[in-house]
């Protein structure tokens, strides 16, 4: 569980290419919404990886954010060149 005002403080401190967060479980549909606007919030600048067993669930909501999903050489790749 990472809270959003302590992604957004790393963020700022250390500058990161690519944050990766990874999802043990998916949460209910309405708690995703809005764990992933705060995410994207916290991680504005950055771009956001979701992996993990409980991040396929997320994928839908994560788009409309600009959020990746998934672990695979392409996904990685596109996030790192944008």
């Amino acid at each position: 569980r990472v809270a959003a005002g302590a992604l957004a403080d790393a963020s700022r401190r250390f500058a990161p290419r690519l944050i990766v967060l990874a999802v043990v479980e998916s949460p209910g549909a309405a708690r995703a919404r809005e764990l992933l606007d705060d995410y994207a919030r916290a991680a504005s600048g950055h771009s956001l990886l979701l992996c993990g067993p409980g991040a396929l669930a997320l994928a839908p909501a994560a788009g409309r954010h600009g959020i990746g999903v998934g672990d695979d050489e392409a996904t990685l790749s596109r996030l790192l060149a944008g």
